[in-house]
């Protein structure tokens, strides 16, 4: 550790490439000649910027409202949304494959309104959301047993809730407005459901929070048996609540924490995916990540078509956030005014990298030979260091990090990004 900057360890969220801040207006009419010519496997993306309230570490693009005519606007603009693109684009070359729902917090939607987006998605893509990838996040004070058993009659397949911690203190220094017992109120509700994936977020690193503390947390998690665990760090940055206090997290204590929560959740039979991410099956396709086509829709998300990514306006500020939802409910050109970044073949390679090497199947050389006709090793050289200091693990087909990589995924995959786009993932 003592080559690397140990106040960078957790500096990064390395998830995608490019990041949002890169986007710039991008012309509509690039927009719409990708669209007509999309084909093949697609997934939909669904942003709910609606909260009950601000979490302190929270920098997502969410507003706090608890104004359902306002919701319901949203809903309504979202529905005009997917008909509009509908024109755009050539259903019968297109397979939906996945639908998404993120935010927020997407459950502060009332069923109605659900069903109003549900039944949109149906109609216009000519699926049954029981025969797709069905997705929801949820919060402990939006998942009431009446909404749980609505989403599974309508086929859905994952449920993600963000518990964070089951200490009450811990949850209040980082302005978590749920308590401990509705949590596990939640978590009761959800087992009673037989959902194909469950997944519940904790993160290490909270202020007050200890070793003691963090593994009896993680103790009452895998009581509930759920299928997987994102184990996330405690991120601050300059827009969130925590940011504006100028909360500190030692990062290196934070890793020790992470070590200790590996080892934890591996001798209670979850394997590792990711850095963030805990398994009890691992899948066995091994398929390669980064080049999936996706749309999204509504205020938050982005659409990744080929070389292209788009979005609407993108901002972690509250104020700014609640101007930019305000302006796409005005809107009737869902192509205008739209945020963007072409991607070259350079830019292609990197998120090629990123996306794979942070996942435990690493990267397949002859594939990214294939790719990109070129040799990984010589277009990034910075593998070969982390491959010195056994970070990077090479063998005959592969590129993988080691263990200790894996913990340190953040600091090793920022490294390529090029250092002109590096103030992109500030903030």
């Amino acid at each position: 550790m003592k080559e690397l900057e140990k106040e960078k360890i957790y500096s990064q969220y390395m998830y995608s490439f490019p990041h949002k801040k890169m986007y710039e207006n991008i012309d509509k009419n690039i927009i719409k000649n990708i669209l007509l010519t999309v084909n093949g496997e697609i997934s939909l993306y669904i942003h709910i910027p609606f909260c009950s309230s601000k979490c302190g570490y929270c920098n997502l693009f969410s507003v706090v409202t608890k104004e359902n005519d306002y919701i319901d606007k949203y809903v309504l603009q979202i529905l005009k949304e997917i008909d509009y693109i509908k024109n755009m684009i050539s259903l019968e070359n297109l397979k939906v494959t996945s639908l998404i729902i993120g935010g927020g917090t997407p459950l502060i939607l009332s069923i109605e309104n659900l069903e109003k987006i549900f039944n949109k998605v149906e109609s216009v893509f000519s699926i049954d959301l029981k025969n797709v990838d069905f997705q929801i996040e949820t919060s402990p004070n939006e998942t009431s047993i009446e909404k749980l058993l609505y989403l599974k009659e309508r086929g859905l397949k994952r449920i993600s809730i963000g518990v964070q911690s089951f200490y009450q203190n811990e949850l209040k220094n980082v302005f978590r407005q749920h308590s401990v017992e509705k949590a596990k109120k939640a978590l009761d509700n959800i087992n009673e459901i037989d959902f194909l994936v469950k997944n519940i977020d904790i993160i290490y690193g909270l202020p007050e929070q200890n070793e003691e503390t963090l593994l009896k947390s993680l103790e009452k998690t895998v009581e509930y048996n759920f299928q997987e665990i994102f184990l996330y760090p405690l991120y601050v940055r300059e827009n969130t609540i925590l940011g504006k206090l100028k909360i500190k997290v030692d990062e290196e204590f934070q890793y020790y924490l992470y070590k200790k929560s590996v080892d934890f959740l591996e001798k209670n039979g979850y394997k590792q995916i990711s850095m963030r991410r805990f398994s009890k099956k691992i899948e066995t396709t091994g398929e390669s990540c980064g080049f999936e086509n996706s749309i999204s829709f509504g205020c938050g998300g982005r659409s990744y078509l080929n070389n292209i990514h788009f979005c609407e306006e993108y901002s972690s500020n509250l104020n700014e956030c609640k101007n930019i939802i305000d302006n796409y409910l005005e809107k009737e050109d869902f192509l205008q005014n739209i945020t963007g970044f072409v991607l070259d073949e350079s830019h292609m390679k990197i998120r090629f990298l990123i996306k794979n090497l942070g996942h435990i199947f690493g990267i397949n050389k002859e594939e990214y030979y294939s790719l990109f006709k070129c040799n990984i090793l010589e277009d990034f050289k910075e593998i070969t260091y982390f491959i010195d200091r056994g970070l990077i693990i090479e063998d005959k087909y592969s590129l993988k990090l080691s263990k200790d990589g894996i913990g340190l995924s953040d600091y090793i995959l920022y490294t390529f990004i090029p250092d002109n786009m590096k103030d992109g993932f500030n903030g």
